[in-house]
């Protein structure tokens, strides 16, 4: 399942995984999450990741180390980017998965024509990831203040 060489996902073991999370996120949101397969999935170098996601405009916060990107989902690709690092062996890993297969629910689902700005999707990804996390026994790995921080419109 995990990969670390930027080709798409398909094995049955990933389509599992990604049926069982979207399962989950129907069960523990008010989100309607369709019974149809969920986006392919790749894992990718965090430099490309960072291309993907900032559109080839990286911001010098992602050199210096000071932002980290683990994972984005991108609309029109129907496709979930993660850091080829994330271990989807892991709880924290599927809860990084799992925050991308939020935002892949929001859009699919219209809800991304409720918000302001696209960067309000974010307080729910993070409260169902936190809340997938605890489930598990894990702390997430983020604070409220960030949350705050990366859910503001600008």
């Amino acid at each position: 399942m995990t990969l670390g060489n930027g080709h798409l996902d398909s094995t049955p073991a990933m389509h599992e995984l990604v049926a069982s999370l979207l399962l989950w996120i129907g069960a523990n949101s008010t989100l309607a999450v369709s019974p149809a397969p969920g986006p392919a999935v790749e894992l990718v170098p965090g430099p490309v990741l960072a291309r993907i996601l900032f559109d080839g405009d990286v911001p010098p916060a992602f050199a210096t180390g000071e932002l980290r990107v683990e994972g984005a989902y991108i609309h029109e690709e129907r496709a979930v980017y993660l850091a080829h690092d994330v271990d989807l062996a892991t709880t924290a890993g599927r809860g990084v998965l799992l925050h991308e297969l939020v935002h892949y629910v929001q859009l699919a689902g219209g809800t991304d024509t409720q918000v302001r700005c696209q960067a309000e999707l974010e307080a729910d990804a993070y409260r169902l990831q936190a809340r997938y996390l605890a489930q598990h026994g894990e702390r997430p790995p983020f604070s409220a203040r960030h949350v705050a921080k990366v859910s503001r419109c600008r």
